[in-house]
């Protein structure tokens, strides 16, 4: 892989990292404010929001590994590509 492209996918994962690490920590500790702050009807079960919020927080862990050990982040890349490729 060359110098640039290696630097390309470390700054979107970094990025990936912080978005998902901050969303997760805002839906796991306050489950109701995304509903309140788009004024949506409140979920009736916010633990299933919060768990979701734990989800994101460890993709963003895993995310931020691949962005400090690119060459080492093969297997979690695979896992997350093949996961968005279901949702698709």
């Amino acid at each position: 892989m060359s110098p640039y492209r290696a630097r390309l996918y470390r700054l979107i994962f970094a990025a990936a990292a912080v978005y998902n690490i901050a969303f997760g920590l805002w839906a796991a500790l306050f489950p109701r404010s995304f509903f309140l702050r788009f004024e949506m009807a409140p979920p009736s079960y916010p633990a299933i929001w919060a768990c979701l919020g734990m989800v994101l927080g460890l993709y963003g862990l895993g995310f931020a590994y691949a962005a400090w050990r690119l060459d080492r982040a093969a297997p979690f890349i695979a896992i997350d590509g093949e996961a968005w490729a279901r949702t698709l």
